[in-house]
């Protein structure tokens, strides 16, 4: 037996996982897909999350990794228009986080990771010695910063 926790169960985390993470599904269609899955599931007595809350708040509980959430709250404190002021210029503004150099220590002592991801910038060419990108350490920037880093 397993302990899904702070999930109910496999299939609440796994749903959890498909649409948070794998699909990455905006949260108003979450509360449509949760709506139907429930009233179907009215039938047999089984239910999953009620909404996109519920389900983020289950995502969140996750202790696996350890870094703590913070929170703090910004606003902008620009010039402002003489009209027609945006809302979201005298709106405070609540930013959830997590400190990223203590994501990137828990990651790179995680050994679900190992052979994952590359630590450091790299080129690569096919046989017709044209560069391959693949994705971010395979890029021109990411080089570049790392010949400036070794040259000064």
């Amino acid at each position: 037996m397993h302990d899904w926790t702070p999930f109910s169960s496999q299939i609440q985390f796994e749903l959890a996982d498909f649409l948070y993470r794998r699909d990455q599904m905006p949260g108003t269609n979450i509360n449509i897909l949760l709506k139907l899955m429930n009233e179907m599931s009215d039938n047999n007595g089984t239910s999953c999350f009620k909404n996109n809350a519920e389900m983020y708040h289950a995502i969140d509980a996750i202790t696996v990794g350890g870094v703590k959430w913070e929170a703090c709250t910004v606003q902008y404190n620009g010039p402002l228009p003489e009209q027609n002021v945006p809302p979201w210029m005298l709106t405070k503004h609540e930013v959830h986080f997590r400190d990223p150099r203590l994501v990137i220590k828990a990651m790179l002592s995680n050994t679900d990771y190992k052979d994952e991801f590359d630590y450091a910038p790299y080129r690569e060419y096919d046989a017709d010695n044209l560069q391959r990108f693949h994705h971010f350490m395979s890029g021109e920037w990411a080089w570049r910063q790392a010949v400036c880093l070794i040259l000064y």
